[in-house]
C-alpha cells in the first residue's frame, strides 16, 4: 500500500460514480532507449476501444511528458531503474498516473512560481519547462503526490474534454513540436 505524504493538484479529483464500471491498468517500464514508445504503445492498446480512444493523441502527448519527468528528474532514469504507469477510468474520467523511484526535486511548472503566481512566460527558445504546462494543456485536472516509495504525477480528462482535444491533438504543429 502506499502511503500518501502530500497531494499537490490543480483542482479537487472528481469522485467516481460507482455506479458505472471502474476499470484499471498498471505496467512497468524500465528506463532504456525505448521505454516511451513503449509506454505510449501500452496505452494504446488499453484505450483503443474505450470512450476516451477520440483523445488519444493528447493523452500520449501527456503521458509523453509525463514519463519523460520521470526519467529526467528521478532515479528512475538511472540505470536500473523504472516506472509505472496505472490507468483508471470509467465512462466519463480517464486517470493517468506515472510513478517514479523518487529524486531530490519534486515537480514545479515553469509557467507559475511561489514569487509570481502568474508565472513568467515559458521562453519558446528553452528546451526545457514545458511538460507540466503541456500536462495541464492537454488534461481536466493534474497534480503530483509525494508517496513513500517516489513521486506519482498524474492527469484526467474528462469526456467532453477529451472529445475537445481530439480535434486540437491531431493539429500536426502540436504533435511535431512535442515529438509524438
Amino acid at each position: 500500500m502506499l502511503q500518501l505524504i502530500s497531494d499537490h493538484r490543480t483542482q479537487p479529483r472528481p469522485r467516481y460514480d460507482t455506479s458505472r464500471l471502474l476499470r484499471a491498468a498498471s505496467g512497468s517500464f524500465s528506463s532504456d532507449r525505448q521505454c516511451l514508445e513503449r509506454a505510449r504503445g501500452w496505452i494504446r492498446a488499453r484505450l483503443n476501444r474505450t470512450p476516451h480512444a477520440s483523445a488519444l493523441d493528447g493523452i500520449l502527448v501527456a503521458l509523453n511528458e509525463a514519463a519523460t519527468n520521470a526519467i529526467e528528474h528521478s532515479t528512475s532514469g538511472k540505470p536500473g531503474g523504472s516506472f509505472t504507469i496505472t490507468l483508471t477510468w470509467d465512462d466519463a474520467t480517464l486517470r493517468v498516473s506515472v510513478s517514479d523511484q523518487g529524486g531530490s526535486t519534486f515537480p514545479t511548472s515553469s509557467s507559475a512560481t511561489d514569487d509570481e503566481p502568474e508565472g513568467d512566460p515559458i521562453d519558446d527558445l528553452v528546451e526545457h519547462g514545458r511538460g507540466l504546462a503541456i500536462i495541464e494543456a492537454m488534461s481536466s485536472r493534474w497534480g503530483w503526490q509525494s508517496t513513500a516509495f517516489g513521486t506519482e504525477t498524474w492527469f484526467e480528462l474528462d469526456l467532453p474534454v477529451a472529445e475537445r482535444l481530439a480535434a486540437k491533438s491531431t493539429t500536426p504543429h502540436r504533435l511535431q513540436a512535442v515529438g509524438v
